[in-house]
């Protein structure tokens, strides 16, 4: 990773350059090293080197911190940092400044964002590429606490996860190479990861896709991995902990070319899996086929049945007109299924309710959109819900039968994600703004978020 070095360690062309005097000593740069890498076995050492090119044959020249990382194992990690500023500017050895500034992220911080989780009015997470944000002060600040390893890659790497709480979480990164996935853990908010056993089918010829991550407590969860897609079907895997992520075994798989007996869908291309308790899991998705696409699990994942669905008349789900979406269970029996219907007439979400832990499913009051489709939508108990086409806030206090419609007045909402920790109190984020209601959505104040150093 490389970026630009800080203008004030640049002379202008021409300009007689005073001696550079670093305003960061070796121990602050130490300090700002380590703490993107807690590894207790890591010897880290600092150079101040003078004179550094930004690019062979410029005359630009500036002064910076080479510290480095020497692992019990003999591999190094080296990270250059602005002798003035503090500022990160590359990570990795001979790697050159370039245009990606890793320390500030306050103009995009939320651009390209994945997911959000709010535990409660302050403290959150957030996902996008190759970054793992955190907020203990409702969205102001927010704390890069990425795991080391997945800074390192120049790739790009989509990460999945499950925020327990404020200070567990899991996530599931595809390893890019093969077909295996790395499964980090935090109990510390994110200051210290460890690996658990990988999720290894590295003799896969294709990598996992973004994969899936749900946890029904602090000890059972599952990852659903996609691998190659074709003609409306997916070859898939599903893993399951029963330890808190610490090891995984796999108990569904669908390949091309082979029977599956279990059930377990090679059709569908999947959005995602849910599980209401330790038995009862519905896998999601879409197909080429007609009908909306929903897979039920009564034993924990290991044995899968297509579950019929009732399509709302006046709507049609023929020719993969309809996409679901993993369910939402709130703590017993009930639970709200999304579908969200492309016909060219009529792009509706449907939220189909249950109370009887997703044996039945039944629809509400189809919302249709200002615009062309729903942004995103969350639920906080089974009466109250949040939904947005990036022009109009909907809210129901009924369970989806009714919608209140309250327009987003001078408020950018496009590709927002949204989660609620109560029925008043919401938040918002995208690009490079973060929302927060705590009147049920009626209104919102802009936040303006910062990353911590």
């Amino acid at each position: 990773m490389r970026v630009s070095p800080s203008a004030a360690n640049t002379p202008l062309p021409n300009q007689i350059q005073a001696p550079i005097v670093p305003s960061i000593s070796e121990e602050e740069a130490l300090s700002i090293a380590q703490k993107m890498d807690l590894n207790s076995d890591a010897q880290w050492s600092a150079t101040l080197k003078k004179n550094m090119e930004v690019e062979p044959g410029r005359s630009d020249k500036y002064t910076v911190w080479i510290v480095k990382a020497l692992y019990k194992a003999g591999n190094t990690t080296t990270v250059t940092i602005d002798a003035l500023t503090g500022q990160i500017l590359s990570i990795g050895e001979g790697e050159p400044p370039s245009m990606m500034d890793l320390t500030s992220g306050k103009a995009e911080l939320f651009q390209g964002i994945t997911g959000l989780q709010m535990v409660d009015s302050n403290n959150g997470w957030a996902l996008k590429a190759n970054t793992v944000l955190r907020t203990t002060d409702g969205g102001i600040t927010w704390g890069n606490v990425t795991p080391f390893e997945i800074l390192l890659q120049s790739r790009i790497v989509d990460i999945s996860a499950k925020f327990l709480d404020s200070q567990t979480a899991i996530l599931a990164v595809p390893d890019g190479t093969g077909g295996s996935i790395t499964v980090y853990l935090s109990n510390d908010g994110g200051t210290v990861w460890r690996k658990s056993a990988a999720v290894d089918k590295s003799l896969r010829v294709y990598p996992p896709q973004r994969p899936f991550i749900t946890f029904v407590d602090k000890k059972t969860g599952w990852i659903l991995a996609p691998y190659d897609a074709a003609m409306g079907s997916e070859d898939s895997e599903l893993w399951q902990t029963t330890d808190g992520g610490e090891t995984w075994k796999s108990i569904a798989t669908a390949t091309y070319g082979q029977h599956n007996e279990a059930g377990y869908p090679l059709e569908g291309i999947k959005t995602g899996v849910a599980f209401a308790d330790w038995e009862n899991g519905f896998l999601t998705g879409s197909t080429h086929g007609d009908g909306i696409w929903l897979y039920a699990s009564h034993d924990g994942g290991h044995h899968w049945e297509k579950q019929a669905v009732s399509v709302p008349r006046g709507y049609s789900a023929d020719g993969g007109a309809a996409t679901s979406y993993p369910p939402k269970f709130f703590g017993g029996k009930e639970g709200i299924l999304s579908v969200r219907f492309s016909t060219d007439e009529k792009r509706a979400a449907i939220f189909f309710v249950t109370q009887d832990t997703g044996k039945t499913w039944t629809p509400t009051t189809p919302l249709l959109p200002d615009r062309s489709i729903m942004e995103d939508w969350d639920f906080v108990d089974a009466a109250h819900g949040f939904a947005t086409d990036g022009t109009n806030m909907y809210v129901t206090t009924d369970g989806a039968i009714t919608w209140i419609k309250h327009p987003l007045k001078g408020l950018d909402f496009e590709s927002i994600r949204l989660h609620f920790v109560s029925q008043n109190i919401g938040f918002a984020v995208g690009k490079t703004h973060v929302y927060q209601t705590t009147d049920g959505g009626v209104n919102w104040e802009l936040i303006r978020p910062d990353l911590n150093k």
